[in-house]
């Protein structure tokens, strides 16, 4: 088997151990299928210690690896040492990783850029080969499993918004994909951009969500029953995603997505997962969210100029470092 179908295999098989970000049914989602994607996989004895699945994109004639559209981070899905000591469990880490490294540097890609997931806490082998990191933060809830206990962290004046909105609004799930991008879009409307995430990619998305039952969309609306603000969370078997949302700026005083955020945690909690609020490095965004008591963790942007074309190489230095 190629390693992709190796992968696709392993998922199939041990699913609740791996990130909805690697799943292949996620990646065929937002890579455009499965000729858009592919993985590095390190194995022993036969067997798969370790996969970095990734998104490979090609531009005048420039081959890279990047970050797919709505994925936080891909990588590294590592098998944990038995041992309890730490010494042998970096030593494991460190040699499987430069088995990866190793197969990235043989890969003829011009660029690697990617984003590990949080879970990911040592890079030093990436600078050991020259790759360079940028530190980015997201936000999580780590389940309680009761939400009064969550509600108590929760910022005083986010409580006092959330109460009044909940008197104010309706929420419901819903299953119409076209309303929800329209509402999201709305969002971007207001600043005058265009919404980034088309409709075919949210579709395809979406419908690979609820058909692995890893898709929950809410709606809210106010008391003539227009819907005001909308949320999009994804899951799998350890985290709820606060992947999109969005709002018709003509009712943003009525802080009805504190409701739809509030329902994401309550959602968490009552399925003993924690809640990533897929954090920003916004400062407004970011403390809105700790309002809602999620703390801070960091996660790491790794990436290198692999080309020795000089041209190339100053192309892609000022796009990956600008």
């Amino acid at each position: 088997m190629t390693p992709q179908e190796q992968w696709i295999d392993f998922c199939s098989k041990n699913e609740q151990d791996i990130c909805l970000y690697d799943q292949p049914f996620w990646l065929d989602a937002v890579c455009g299928g499965r000729e858009h994607w592919n993985v590095f996989l390190a194995e022993e004895r036969g067997k798969i210690i370790a996969a970095l699945p990734y998104h490979i994109k090609q531009k005048l004639g420039i081959r890279y690896i990047t970050m797919p559209q709505l994925t936080q981070h891909n990588g590294i899905w590592l098998k944990q040492t038995e041992s309890e000591k730490v010494e042998k469990r970096i030593h494991h880490e460190n040699n499987t990783y430069k088995l990866l490294i190793d197969q990235i540097e043989q890969s003829g890609v011009h660029m690697y850029q990617q984003c590990f997931s949080p879970e990911v806490t040592n890079w030093q082998p990436f600078y050991w080969q020259g790759y360079k990191q940028k530190t980015l933060y997201t936000f999580y809830i780590d389940c309680p499993c009761d939400l009064t206990a969550a509600e108590q962290n929760f910022r005083s004046s986010t409580r006092t918004h959330l109460r009044k909105a909940q008197q104010a609004c309706t929420v419901s799930e819903f299953d119409d994909i076209e309303l929800f991008h329209k509402i999201n879009s709305m969002t971007y409307a207001r600043q005058h951009l265009q919404n980034p995430v088309s409709l075919p990619l949210l579709k395809r998305l979406y419908q690979a969500c609820k058909d692995h039952q890893a898709v929950k969309m809410l709606m809210a609306k106010d008391q003539s029953g227009a819907v005001c603000n909308v949320a999009l969370y994804v899951y799998d078997a350890t985290t709820v995603y606060a992947l999109m949302s969005g709002g018709d700026p003509a009712k943003r005083s009525l802080n009805f997505q504190t409701v739809l955020t509030y329902e994401g945690i309550k959602f968490a909690c009552e399925t003993c997962r924690r809640l990533d609020f897929e954090g920003s490095m916004v400062q407004g965004i970011a403390n809105s969210i700790i309002g809602f008591g999620a703390e801070m963790h960091p996660y790491f942007m790794i990436k290198k100029v692999l080309t020795k074309t000089p041209l190339i190489s100053l192309y892609l230095l000022h796009k990956l470092y600008r």
